[in-house]
């Protein structure tokens, strides 16, 4: 599982700094922190580019949303908004809070049933012209939580790693290097660069 070479990799290193004892409960919360920081930067890439990563492609979705004058509730595993299309297929543009006023108050701009806008705020959407009864809206859900689950032996003391309790993360192994990177700097330990981190990782592997 991947989720065991990530914690197994972050124990070694953490070893070979001399970090003293990290409780797993510790590791679990970075890998946590670690993981929404990576699929928030990954994100991050699509808000600037408007192209989805390959990291971030499953966490793509759609949802048929019912609008009420023109308003809905986000899905609850709602992270972040792509883009929505009208129940008779019109493409809609999604606008900050700013630029959805700045249209809404136009002469020139101001959105009609051809060219609808949308807006996400208070964890609803807002669509206008608000004559839609329904949205298709395309979003990227949140990532779901893993569970890192051990095994105590009788000592009290040492830790195996129970596959059976646990459930894995859902980035793959490919991105397991930058979940990595950013939960052992929750745990103090800092690299300059990819490099470094890299050497370190092969350098307790190969023992």
């Amino acid at each position: 599982m991947t989720i065991e070479h990530i914690f197994d990799t972050i124990t070694l290193i953490l070893n070979k700094n001399r970090r003293g004892f990290v409780k797993t409960s510790q590791k679990v919360t970075a890998v946590h922190a670690a993981m929404y920081d990576y699929f928030n930067n990954e994100v991050e890439i699509y808000r600037k580019l408007k192209v989805i990563p390959a990291s971030v492609k499953k966490f793509s979705k759609p949802a048929a949303l019912t609008l009420t004058n023109g308003t809905a509730n986000l899905p609850t595993d709602f992270a972040q908004e792509i883009s929505f299309e009208t129940s008779c297929g019109k493409q809609g543009t999604i606008l900050t809070v700013e630029e959805y006023l700045d249209r809404i108050h136009s002469s020139i701009l101001d959105p009609d049933q051809d060219n609808p806008i949308a807006k996400i705020e208070n964890g609803k959407i807002v669509v206008t012209p608000d004559e839609y009864t329904a949205v298709t809206l395309n979003y990227f859900r949140v990532p779901n939580e893993f569970v890192y689950a051990v095994t105590v032996a009788g000592d009290g003391r040492t830790e195996t790693f129970n596959e059976g309790g646990s459930t894995d993360i859902e980035f793959g192994i490919d991105h397991s290097f930058s979940i990595i990177k950013r939960g052992l700097m929750y745990l103090g330990v800092a690299f300059q660069n990819n490099e470094a981190l890299q050497l370190a990782m092969a350098g307790e592997q190969s023992k």
